[in-house]
């Protein structure tokens, strides 16, 4: 099994709350059971992006930290 290491630059992640609440009120996301994607347009040359992992599913906070 191959490892991925490909990892979000600070820049790259929506960290603050505002940003995170526009993305999610303008429906700029997609998830399946486990994970959640959500993302806002910028105008720069890389996306900003939050990735979550749902608690119900994957119980251990290590094992939601590993699939991120």
């Amino acid at each position: 099994m191959t490892k991925i290491t490909a990892r979000l630059r600070p820049h790259e992640r929506l960290n603050d709350s505002e940003a995170f609440r526009q993305a999610f009120q303008r429906r700029h996301w997609e998830s399946d059971s486990v994970l959640a994607v959500y993302g806002i347009e910028n105008g720069r040359d890389s996306s900003r992006l939050r990735i979550s992992v749902s608690r119900r599913k994957v119980r251990a906070a290590n094992a939601r930290n590993r699939l991120k």
